[in-house]
């Protein structure tokens, strides 16, 4: 992410902002791939030093979902930005997953035929 004053950006000439808006699209896609690189790593190197991994189990995540519900049903009612950023959330959310939903491929199911148990296919 970075920050920008918005009078100086606009105050640049067309070029310029584009080459910004181009730059820090290019920055954001790097990064992205270097944590994926970094962190699919890190994995690795914490497994073979006996560190396990855990998925937090659906019943737990579920009961959080509960939770905030609720949290956010309280703070809404008391605060109107509140609701109006959470309403927002929630609208660009019901879009942006529905996407995903219909569009996205497992990514489970390629590993698995790919790496069954973990292992390389030959």
């Amino acid at each position: 992410m970075i920050t920008i004053n918005k009078g100086k950006i606009n105050a640049l000439p067309a070029e310029l902002r584009s080459i910004i808006d181009v730059a820090v699209s290019a920055s954001s896609a790097e990064m992205t791939w270097k944590a994926i690189e970094r962190n699919s790593q890190d994995y690795l190197e914490l497994k073979q030093q006996g560190i396990k991994f855990y998925k937090t189990p659906d019943s737990i995540l579920k009961g959080q979902l509960v939770s905030w519900e609720k949290i956010m049903a309280k703070k809404s009612a008391e605060n109107p930005l509140f609701k109006k950023v959470i309403d927002s959330q929630r609208a660009y959310a019901a879009r942006a997953c529905q996407w995903q939903n219909d569009y996205m491929v497992d990514f489970k199911m390629a590993y698995n035929y790919y790496f069954p148990k973990g292992e390389k296919k030959a």
